[in-house]
């Protein structure tokens, strides 16, 4: 807890916004004197202004965009938090803005009210007593140094301005990332996937839309071959898709060979059983078996004095009854 940040989150005009104003002080009052390394959960967050977690993420990003806070160093979680998905995120507030204004408007208040007030009378024993805003310690012995005053000067470096590069340094993933193909090379072959030399512009979107919505966070290595077996994954899928299909495709292929195969060999008995009826019967020979009246009713149907294998087998069946 931070009277300093706490009382800066209660005299600033930079947030005008009720329930932004609420979430800042509850913020602060999990900072240090300087503002930073403030890390409580969503959900303390929830329960100290009364919001809806919805609105409490709202507001942490509109103060982000404000300026008003910023992202902190994440290892001062990591070395308290083990777990990486209940780990919240550490954040800084900026409360060397607006310094200036808050300075200006105390020194005129204090002006106004000296002007305004009589002077009073000191006497000897007024003056020998100890006042607080001397810095004069009340318990000190005579002849004691008084205590010293503390600085007014403002530390406004903080270690926000200069980012860590260190591959080792844990961060969450946003959609201006983009992969280190050493990095994700070197992953590609420690899972024998030497074919894939760069991800796709495809997968790399879908991948980096996924993972950005989760408060995942992972070093730069981790990142790559968390990406590498992403794009594995997804390779090996398609390759079974279209093996799934290939073999669908086949049989389908193979099913319609049979039926034309099958169809080839009824055409085939059918030939062959015309070629067995290829002899013609002439219609004298045929009225013989058949009877005259039918014979020339064979004769009319077919048009021809000889007959074919129609006939034959009209006039086997005939035989056979």
């Amino acid at each position: 807890m931070s009277v300093q940040a706490i009382s800066w989150a209660l005299e600033q005009q930079i947030v005008t916004d009720a329930s932004a104003r609420h979430v800042l002080v509850a913020l602060a009052n999990h900072a240090d004197n300087t503002g930073r390394d403030a890390y409580p959960s969503v959900n303390l967050l929830c329960r100290y202004t009364g919001l809806k977690r919805r609105t409490v993420l709202d507001k942490l990003k509109l103060l982000q965009d404000i300026g008003v806070v910023v992202r902190g160093n994440q290892r001062i979680a990591e070395a308290k938090i083990k777990r990486a998905d209940r780990r919240p995120v550490v954040y800084d507030i900026r409360i060397d803005l607006g310094v200036d204004s808050f300075s200006v408007t105390d020194e005129k208040e204090n002006g106004h009210r000296d002007a305004g007030s009589a002077p009073r009378r000191k006497s000897r024993d007024a003056d020998a007593a100890p006042r607080f805003d001397d810095g004069v310690q009340m318990t000190a012995e005579r002849g004691a140094d008084s205590a010293p005053k503390p600085s007014l000067t403002k530390n406004t470096h903080t270690h926000m301005d200069w980012p860590c590069d260190s591959p080792r340094e844990k961060y969450q993933l946003d959609y201006d990332w983009k992969p280190n193909l050493d990095m994700f090379y070197e992953s590609c072959l420690r899972r024998n996937m030497t074919e894939i030399v760069s991800p796709s512009p495809e997968e790399l979107a879908n991948f980096v839309g996924h993972y950005s919505e989760m408060d995942r966070c992972l070093t730069d290595r981790g990142w790559n071959d968390l990406l590498a077996r992403w794009c594995s994954e997804n390779r090996k899928g398609e390759a079974k898709k279209k093996r799934a299909k290939s073999s669908s495709c086949g049989k389908s292929y193979s099913s319609s060979a049979e039926e034309n195969k099958s169809g080839s060999n009824r055409a085939m008995s059918k030939f062959q059983a015309s070629e067995d009826y290829k002899d013609e019967l002439p219609r004298a020979e045929l009225a013989e078996h058949l009877g005259r009246r039918r014979a020339d009713l064979i004769a009319k149907r077919y048009g021809s004095d000889k007959v074919g294998a129609p006939a034959v087998e009209e006039m086997r069946r005939t035989l056979r009854t």
